[in-house]
């Protein structure tokens, strides 16, 4: 059971290293090109385990003596909406994008949860560590049982939840995660283009 919770928190911390915040590089500069929201469908994929059975193994007086279970892996497709905004053929940042429109309040509201983002996801890593310690202090270091299952289990529950944290924290930094409605962001493109020199429309795919 012990090692059972330490695969947990791992597997969190794994999962959430994994997840990062990938999107466009910052500091883009207006260039004078006509900027847009895209919507677009994000596809990725994942593994997992199946069980498609389980046998029985019997002495020779036809008595179960044993079972195993059968599993095979299997692969997930998942889809998800997305929306993102370019300037001519290039996505750009959110921040970029509000400071390029000139839409100072949403370019507010993004940097807030950008920094939130940070936030949990520094608490999370903290959260974690101080988990993963305590889970280990609780199991080589304590010789009284309650104080080692005390520590050990509190380690685990709040090493779970930095692991959370951190992917909360992450997944608010995700370029897929936006401070404000698609709708916001048309309205600046609109307004902004309506002051540039009009071009041709953007369209894009992943």
């Amino acid at each position: 059971m012990r090692w059972i919770s330490v695969g947990c928190v791992f597997a969190t911390l794994s999962t959430a290293c994994a997840i990062g915040a990938s999107g466009p590089k910052g500091g883009a500069v207006p260039t004078g090109e006509r900027v847009a929201v895209v919507d677009d469908v994000k596809t990725w994929t994942t593994q997992y385990q199946e069980r498609t059975g389980t046998s029985e193994y019997k002495d020779a007086d036809g008595n179960v003596v044993g079972t195993s279970e059968h599993y095979e892996d299997r692969t997930a497709v998942h889809h998800k909406k997305i929306w993102y905004p370019v300037q001519g053929k290039s996505q750009i940042s959110d921040e970029d994008f509000f400071r390029i429109t000139g839409d100072e309040i949403s370019m507010k509201s993004t940097r807030e949860l950008r920094s939130k983002g940070r936030l949990y996801s520094g608490l999370g890593i903290a959260g974690m560590l101080v988990g993963i310690t305590g889970m280990i202090v609780g199991r080589y270091a304590m010789t009284n049982q309650s104080a080692q299952i005390g520590l050990y289990s509190g380690g685990a529950i709040v090493g779970l939840a930095g692991g959370y944290g951190f992917y909360l924290g992450m997944e608010l930094q995700s370029p897929d995660t936006h401070a404000v409605d698609r709708s916001v962001a048309e309205t600046a493109a609109r307004d902004y283009n309506s002051k540039t020199t009009p071009g041709v429309g953007v369209r894009s795919s992943f």
